[in-house]
């Protein structure tokens, strides 16, 4: 006989469980604490913090990769309302469109000093911007010699 298979409604219980567990270690529970309120060993209340975290940790990096772009594509709306007047000289336009290029720079990690052990990470940034904001699966390749 193989392993069961997960139930929906024992998912659910272990979701739960692992919710519980969060919530009484962010309340200062210690992990004994916590498996002792919710009746698992000390093992199994480690467990459960470590899995909610994980999956708030891939929850809020997708969350921040989105609101990269979005940030970014509002940084384009507001270049392009004052690129004319910029590239006329008004001083005004040309200070403001420094300072969304300066907010640009620091939101997509221009200004980081690359990674010579990772020159592909470095790459990464500058491609986004070259290439339109690349989004969420539709990502440059940095191999690609027109990338760089």
């Amino acid at each position: 006989m193989g392993a069961r298979r997960p139930t929906a409604k024992s998912m659910v219980l272990a979701k739960d469980r692992e919710r519980e567990a969060l919530d009484l270690r962010k309340a200062g529970a210690t992990y004994l604490q916590i498996s002792e309120r919710i009746g698992i060993t000390t093992e199994g209340a480690r467990r459960c913090v470590g899995r909610a975290l994980s999956s708030l940790t891939g929850v809020c990096a997708e969350k921040a990769s989105e609101l990269r772009v979005i940030e970014a594509e509002r940084l384009d709306v507001m270049t392009l309302g004052l690129w004319d007047k910029a590239r006329r000289g008004d001083i005004a336009a040309v200070s403001a469109c420094l300072r969304i290029m300066d907010r640009r720079a620091r939101l997509l990690g221009l200004d980081v000093q690359p990674d010579d052990d990772n020159p592909k990470e470095s790459r990464t940034s500058i491609s986004f911007v070259l290439e339109g904001h690349a989004r969420p699966g539709h990502e440059v390749n940095s191999d690609d010699e027109s990338a760089t």
